[in-house]
């Protein structure tokens, strides 16, 4: 399939704008990063050399593809070039200048012995997209079922946990000489700090089964992978995330699509009833988004609202406009329809009960952690954290350590600064189990020779 990659587009942006960011993703040789950190390549040299004669200030910035499209949906004054122009994306972004082109092809493991003659042919098979990737897009306009045909990759396929996933742009302040960076540039760092190590990294993995063999751990993969070791350091974070859903059993056949829990293409509502039940900030911040193009009702189950008291307030005036409709002390208790929804019923503190037409049911209630395979591995658990002894930093089970947001202990503070503290007792501890005959010398960076130069330090004569 011949593709075209495009120059500067743009979903919401002011063209007064004093200061615009323009995002893309690693995708060579168009756009990567070279051996001075720094973003290159020829589509970057061209938007570059399109901005060089403007008065139009610019941060460019490289991400994974999916936070890079979110944020040109999401934020205002922010471009993304390097992305395919598509049905339906075109009304989504004011489109600029054809960048370049190139041929995409469907690549199989020669040992499969796969043959293609026709793109249908493919359709035999699982075929693996990035979600909202043009081939994503292609495929299912060509008539790819996500349920039979593909398979969408979501995770990121990468190293640096909630830093790089959940907030990579955000500012963080707490990094002692550090005043200020953001979770992707902190991530970066590491991954250059730790670069003479070679380090192994089984990405887009997961650990399901950890069983106890002699003096090792016998650790099984979700890819079927198998390895031993003596120690096992759990830096989980706070587990996976899943959205509360509704406790109302009628939800589940229409989850998914009339009912949802997070929002990917906002362009689904326009001019449609919207029910929005929740009294946090997303809650709020989708209310007053979907106001502008559809009619929407802000459900709560209470009078009072968690979120910041600036959106609290600009979903009143908007109510005051006639804008959007706002309904406290409430919660869903009904749902009507066959395929599709009808109408709701909610009922009120007081027991009385209102019938509401609408299109669609959002849910924001926040997430609930969820810590997966590790609850099967035999640790304590308190309240979905691992207790452990902070000499070390071990669990109650000998050789594994656990550290980060996961571990929990008196005075605990989840901070990114406590995660280095921790991670250091922590490989200490492990090395008695790792080499039992060796006493553990304990050495300096600062005056070790052998540390430096496994570092690659070259001192000058």
């Amino acid at each position: 399939m011949k593709l075209y990659l495009f120059l500067l587009c743009f979903a919401c942006i002011r063209l007064n704008a004093a200061e615009i960011t323009i995002v893309t993703e690693v995708f060579p040789d168009f756009q990567y990063i070279d051996e001075n950190n720094q973003l290159a390549g020829r589509s970057v040299d061209k938007v570059r050399n399109a901005l060089a004669n403007t008065d139009i200030k610019y941060t460019m910035l490289a991400h994974s593809w999916a936070v890079s499209y979110n944020a040109v949906l999401r934020d205002t004054n922010t471009c993304i070039f390097s992305i395919v122009r598509l049905p339906k994306r075109e009304d989504k972004f004011s489109w600029v200048a054809e960048l370049e082109s190139f041929d995409s092809a469907i690549y199989a493991l020669k040992s499969r012995n796969i043959r293609l003659k026709t793109l249908n042919d493919a359709k035999k098979y699982k075929t693996a997209v990035l979600r909202d990737n043009f081939s994503h897009h292609y495929l299912l306009e060509r008539g790819f079922s996500e349920a039979k045909n593909l398979l969408i990759i979501d995770n990121l396929d990468k190293i640096g946990g909630q830093c790089i996933e959940l907030y990579p742009d955000k500012p963080i302040y707490d990094i002692p000489a550090i005043p200020e960076c953001t979770g992707e540039e902190l991530t970066n760092n590491l991954i250059k700090q730790i670069k003479p190590f070679k380090t192994n990294f089984h990405l887009n993995d997961r650990v399901d089964e950890v069983k106890k063999d002699k003096n090792n751990w016998i650790i099984k993969t979700s890819k079927g992978k198998e390895f031993k070791s003596p120690n096992i350091i759990i830096a989980g974070g706070v587990g996976s995330f899943e959205p509360r859903k509704f406790l109302v059993k009628e939800c589940e056949k229409f989850e998914g699509n009339e009912i949802l829990y997070s929002i990917k293409d906002k362009t689904i509502f326009k001019d449609k009833v919207i029910s929005i039940f929740g009294g946090g900030d997303s809650a709020l911040d989708w209310a007053i988004e979907l106001s502008t193009s559809s009619k929407v009702q802000l459900i709560h189950r209470r009078d009072e609202f968690r979120g910041t008291q600036s959106s609290v307030n600009k979903v009143k005036e908007l109510e005051k406009e006639g804008k959007n409709e706002i309904l406290t002390q409430y919660q869903l208790n009904s749902i009507e329809g066959k395929n599709k929804i009808e109408n709701i019923s909610i009922k009120h503190d007081d027991g009385s009960i209102k019938k509401i037409e609408t299109n669609y049911v959002l849910g924001f209630f926040g997430l609930i952690m969820k810590l997966g395979p590790i609850v099967n591995w035999g640790l304590n658990l308190d309240k979905k954290r691992i207790p452990v002894n902070t000499e070390n930093f071990e669990t109650n089970q000998k050789g594994i350590f656990a550290i980060g947001d996961i571990c929990n202990y008196p005075g605990k503070l989840k901070l990114i600064l406590s995660g280095f503290h921790e991670g250091a007792l922590a490989a200490r501890g492990c090395f008695k189990y790792a080499r039992p005959d060796e006493k553990l010398r304990f050495e300096f960076t600062t005056t070790s020779k052998s540390v430096q130069s496994r570092l690659g330090v070259k001192k000058n004569d």
